[in-house]
């Protein structure tokens, strides 16, 4: 599972579950992916998991409502 950092170029840059960083060509990412979102491949194509990308947004928001009171 990887998470997009940002966009630079053609490239989205990702961090992996170790913290390494992985280049991958725009081209290959689902369309309407986002800085934030979790991806997964299938079949050398790269798609958005929108329930682990929810699951971890809430989590931040939970952290910063906590954070913040």
């Amino acid at each position: 599972m990887l998470s997009i950092d940002r966009f630079e170029g053609g490239y989205a840059l990702c961090v992996d579950e170790q913290g390494h960083v992985v280049e991958i060509e725009t081209a290959l990412i689902e369309d309407g992916a986002d800085e934030g979102d979790y991806i997964f491949e299938n079949d050398g194509r790269y798609y958005v998991d929108r329930d682990k990308t929810k699951a971890e947004r809430d989590e931040i928001l939970a952290l910063q409502d906590e954070l913040f009171q």
